[in-house]
């Protein structure tokens, strides 16, 4: 179906163009803004100097070698031994609904706890984003709180749900998982 690898500067031309759209960023916490092609360059070269701390992948299809979306790492404490989940992007509208979200992040998890050797993980979902809370729950993160009012998109202000998942939760998930 799709495997993840790192970012290249290649696939930043096709990351803006989705950006660009509404509707897809309708689905994150964060308010739409237009965003150019330079300051999406400059997003990543700071990635590019900052990999200790983030970790950002291309969603590609297997068969067409198709660059399909994107999903991130973010906020590394290796002190503390966790990270945030900086989301999933499917940018690419055929290819939403199909249990990519999910498998992608059941990638980003083993990725985590197994090459990281973090212990927590934990994000915070746009709370109207009900098919992704759900997909999160379904790959085994635990509602933490919701954080009232936290963002503000389309001329209102909106909750985030904030969820996460522990090693020890995730290791009796991934016994179900051959893949693991």
């Amino acid at each position: 179906m799709v495997y993840l690898r790192e970012l290249t500067g290649s696939d930043i031309p096709i990351i803006n163009t989705w950006r660009q759209s509404r509707e897809l960023q309708d689905f994150f916490g964060s308010p739409f803004r237009y965003i150019n092609l330079e300051t999406d360059e400059e997003w990543f070269a700071r990635y590019m100097n900052n990999r200790t701390k983030e970790v950002r992948l291309a969603i590609v299809t297997k068969d067409e070698n198709e660059l399909i979306g994107m999903a991130s790492i973010v906020n590394i404490d290796a002190v503390c031994r966790k990270a945030e989940y900086g989301g999933i992007m499917i940018g690419v509208p055929f290819n939403r609904g199909k249990g990519i979200g999910k498998l992608v992040t059941m990638m980003l998890l083993r990725h985590v706890f197994y090459d990281l050797n973090l212990n927590r993980f934990e994000g915070v979902w746009l709370i109207t984003n009900k098919p992704s809370i759900e997909m999160g729950k379904k790959c085994g993160f635990k509602e933490e709180g919701v954080l009232r009012q936290a963002t503000y998109k389309n001329g209102q202000y909106h909750d985030l749900l904030h969820m996460s998942i522990l090693r020890m939760e995730f290791d009796e998930i991934a016994k179900n998982y051959e893949w693991l």
